[in-house]
């Protein structure tokens, strides 16, 4: 697990990609990702964290964002999330995929689990996942 730490006084921008897994059994609900699945890129952002901040915790915020970011019953809705939604895509759920800063994390059914390697990406569209390119 990497951490981002801030330099001079200021928090070194980090960038977010968020990738829906395409494989639509019911199994990668419950298994997650797995070697081989591929991925569609549905989402990138860049944030500035608070002081050290590990890449756990920025996956987490990303799955509330991505889950609930956009909701008013939740606080103010986050402008990423209302754009992440717009663009018709469904909540971050087990066997996604996070890039941060080039590091591969997969949803797992309780937290995040690093990755070796990158997943291969081949840009699908289906309901719910809209490639970013």
């Amino acid at each position: 697990m990497s951490t981002i730490q801030a330099t001079a006084g200021a928090p070194a921008a980090v960038w977010v990609r968020v990738f829906h897994n395409n494989q639509r059994t019911r199994g990668v609900y419950l298994h997650g990702y797995e070697t081989g699945h591929t991925v569609t890129e549905v989402f990138t952002y860049t944030t500035r964290p608070q002081g050290d901040t590990h890449d756990l915790a920025l996956a987490d915020e990303a799955f509330e964002l991505f889950n609930i970011g956009d909701d008013p019953h939740f606080g103010t809705p986050d402008p990423r999330a209302v754009d992440y939604r717009g663009r018709l895509n469904r909540s971050l759920s087990v066997g996604d995929v996070l890039a941060i800063d080039g590091r591969f994390y997969s949803c797992d059914s309780s937290g995040w689990r690093e990755l070796t390697e990158a997943p291969p990406v081949e840009q699908i569209t289906a309901p719910g996942t809209t490639p970013l390119y």
